[in-house]
């Protein structure tokens, strides 16, 4: 488990993670920090995390704006209320051995008229 703290700048919006990444690794971002811990297979290497913004503790929606990588990028978990305003993002490494990957997130407000988006 690796724990990276940002600093962050309140006016951008944006997370960019590369780590190598042998099975599945489950990526929290809350506030100004990200973890990433592996689900199944080995522990993450060569992370590095270059955050523009914190994660604010208000409901916003995250999304994967780009990605590369052998498996898939998603995200799984919503901030809401009942999560403490965090993001989880899996990443899943479907072949043998530990594969690079890289992504960007973003995010934005949510329409307070609109219900919370659950993943």
């Amino acid at each position: 488990m690796l724990i990276v703290p940002a600093h962050a700048q309140h006016h951008e919006r944006q997370l960019s993670w590369s780590g190598d990444v042998d099975d599945t690794v489950i990526i929290s971002i809350h506030g100004n920090k990200v973890v990433d811990r592996a689900i199944s297979g080995k522990d993450t290497q060569n992370v590095n995390v270059d955050f523009d913004g914190r994660l604010p503790h208000e409901p916003v929606k995250v999304e994967v704006t780009s990605w590369s990588g052998r498996g898939t990028v998603d995200v799984v978990r919503q901030p809401d209320p009942y999560n403490d305003y965090t993001a989880e993002v899996r990443v899943y490494d479907p072949q043998a051995g530990r594969g690079h990957y890289t992504f960007n997130l973003s995010w934005h407000p949510i329409d307070f008229g609109a219900p919370i988006p659950r993943n």
